[in-house]
């Protein structure tokens, strides 16, 4: 702290000095910045080519993290529709050798086969049930995505505005970090709570499974029955519908993955656009400076021609005594 307060009272002295001797200054007085500073009465100065490129730096920084996160759960995303797409099979290869060996054993009673009919219907729409509600769960999460998404482009939006003007950077720094922290708190409890909800949801249907699976060599001990035709068709119509619903996810999955693509483009549309905005603040410093400098030489000039007729009035007042 003392070190701080020594460099600040040097850098007044030096800038005093410096208006005292009419010498050209580069260095901006600002008395605005003692609500972040938490002083009263103080004047800071500070270079304003020392405030854009960190900042700017900085929000970009946030945005690739961001960006590199969506890609993340896009891609997460994937990988689980491929995990379904294997389940699907499985399901497939279990249940033709299932009716292969249904067939084999053709010699059931027609009640028998009545019963496993209802039996399996019952548990195709359990399935289906429990199908319905993973749906529902993907398609909060998808809104949910879409939410933030929508959240973070109108958040740049909004930064844009705020990177065109300069002066109020530096005072709303502490705001900025603040909401870039909330978002960061946001983003891990949703990820936090979408994996326990995945975890929650493959161990049930694990259990369901297994059960489903006991289920099943029970009644393969007890009945000596063919599949019926009926329940072949049922287990084809499911299939068909998982298989609309695969797609549809993948077609999601593809929409995602564009509009991270558009995210990409709107990061390097501002990174080109903080250049531009480097570019002309150097140009306005090296204009402001120039001027300065021509400035301090015509006064210097004018001083000098000053003297110099100083001087001659006292000769002639001189000569005329």
């Amino acid at each position: 702290m003392s070190s701080k307060k020594k460099g600040k009272s040097k850098t007044k002295e030096t800038a005093e000095s410096k208006v005292s001797a009419n010498e050209p200054s580069t260095t901006i007085v600002l008395t605005g910045l003692t609500r972040l500073l938490g002083k009263a009465s103080e004047s800071v100065e500070l270079k304003i080519e020392d405030l854009d490129e960190k900042l700017l730096k900085s929000r970009l920084d946030a945005l690739d993290k961001e960006l590199a996160r969506y890609r993340s759960e896009c891609e997460y995303y994937k990988k689980e529709n491929d995990w379904y797409r294997n389940e699907i099979d499985t399901t497939e290869r279990d249940a033709a050798d299932y009716v292969r060996y249904l067939e084999s054993k053709k010699a059931a009673r027609q009640d028998a086969i009545n019963q496993l009919a209802d039996a399996e219907k019952r548990d195709l729409d359990a399935y289906k049930a429990a199908r319905a509600i993973k749906e529902r769960e993907n398609l909060a999460r998808i809104e949910d995505l879409k939410q933030v998404a929508a959240d973070l482009e109108s958040k740049i939006e909004a930064k844009h505005t705020e990177i065109a003007e300069l002066g109020d950077i530096v005072a709303r720094r502490d705001q900025h970090q603040t909401e870039i922290a909330q978002i960061h708190r946001d983003m891990k409890q949703a990820a936090e709570s979408h994996e326990t909800k995945i975890l929650q949801l493959e161990q049930q249907m694990m259990n369901e499974r297994l059960e489903l699976q006991q289920v099943a060599d029970q009644r393969v001990k007890v009945m000596e029955a063919a599949a019926h035709e009926k329940a072949i068709l049922y287990l084809h119509q499911h299939y068909q519908e998982l298989e609309e619903q695969n797609i549809k996810m993948e077609s999601e999955l593809r929409r995602m993955a564009i509009s991270a693509q558009d995210l990409l483009t709107s990061k390097l549309k501002l990174e080109e656009r903080n250049q531009e905005l480097a570019r002309e603040h150097r140009v306005f410093l090296d204009v402001s400076r120039l001027r300065r400098e021509r400035a301090a030489k015509d006064q210097a000039r004018r001083a000098i021609k000053k003297q110099q007729l100083d001087r001659e009035g006292i000769v002639v007042v001189s000569e005329s005594n």
